[in-house]
């Protein structure tokens, strides 16, 4: 089957796509302005830079990264990938009550 016989692949190319993400956790503000988009100017970062919005951009650029740096390693080794498969399913069942 094709999945079978390019996962190693497709994990590895994920993986570092996925790993990118990190930029969210190391520059935040530029991310946001330049990989989003969103527009800036001195009543935007009032407004949404100074409410804490930088503690969800760390966090979720270190969690996502992390996950591309588990993906790329279970391309390489397959005793990771049981737990790559199973960490995002344990995870999104904690923030689904919280919404």
């Amino acid at each position: 089957m094709f999945f079978t016989r390019h996962l190693s692949k497709m994990l590895f190319v994920m993986g570092l796509a996925t790993a990118s993400c990190f930029i969210y956790a190391i520059a935040p503000q530029w991310a946001i302005v330049h990989i989003l988009r969103l527009p800036y100017d001195e009543t935007f970062a009032a407004n949404y830079f100074d409410q804490g919005h930088y503690f969800f951009y760390y966090h979720w650029g270190v969690m996502v990264g992390f996950m591309g740096v588990v993906m790329v390693v279970a391309a390489f080794k397959t005793s990771w990938r049981a737990q790559l498969y199973s960490t995002p399913s344990q995870k999104k069942p904690g923030w689904s009550p919280s919404m």
